[in-house]
C-alpha cells in the first residue's frame, strides 16, 4: 500500500487545463495516526535521548543537543513576513501546539532578513506549513502552528 502524500508533489504544468490527475491526499484516519506515530516517537526521543556520537572524540558537547523547540519564545506560523527580524544567523522549528509536535526544522546561514526578506516568495516552508492546516481545516481538527527560533547556533561554512 502506497502512503499518502500530506501534499501532493505533481508538477501540474505538464498536464493540459482540465487533464489534471487526481491528487492523493491522506484521509482523517491517515492524518490522526501520522501525527500519532509522531508523537510517540518525539516523546520517546524527549524522554530518553539517544546517545550522540562525535567525528572526534575532543569535540567539545554540543548545546544544540539540549535546545527543546517548545520552550523556546514562539511566533506565528508565517514568520517569513515578519517585519521585524533579528540579524543573526538561527535554527527554526515549525510546531503543532494543538498536539505538541515538531513538524519541521530548517537552518539558515544567512539572517533572517537576507533569507526571507520581505519577498513573498514561496518557500518550502510556507507551503509545507499552509499544506498542514488546510488538510486540518478539511477534517476540522484542531491546528496550533507556530514558529521558534534558536540564535545560538554556531553556523559553519
Amino acid at each position: 500500500m502506497k502512503q499518502p502524500e500530506l501534499f501532493s508533489t505533481q508538477n501540474f504544468t505538464q498536464f493540459p487545463l482540465g487533464q489534471r490527475q487526481e491528487q492523493l491526499v491522506m484521509s482523517r484516519q491517515q492524518l490522526l495516526k501520522w501525527k500519532q506515530r509522531i508523537f510517540k516517537h518525539q516523546n520517546k526521543v524527549r524522554e530518553a535521548p539517544p546517545a550522540q556520537t562525535t567525528l572526534f572524540d575532543t569535540a567539545p558537547p554540543s548545546t544544540a543537543d539540549e535546545i527543546d523547540p517548545f520552550n523556546l519564545k514562539l511566533h506565528s506560523p508565517q514568520f517569513y513576513r515578519m517585519r521585524d527580524y533579528d540579524d543573526q544567523c538561527c535554527l527554526y522549528f515549525i510546531l503543532d501546539m494543538a498536539r505538541q509536535l515538531l513538524l519541521y526544522v530548517g537552518e539558515t546561514k544567512q539572517t533572517a532578513r537576507d533569507r526571507w526578506g520581505n519577498s513573498g516568495t514561496n518557500h518550502d516552508c510556507e507551503r509545507y506549513i499552509a499544506k498542514y492546516i488546510e488538510l486540518h481545516r478539511k477534517y476540522d481538527l484542531e491546528v496550533k502552528v507556530c514558529s521558534a527560533f534558536w540564535y545560538d547556533a554556531l553556523l559553519i561554512d
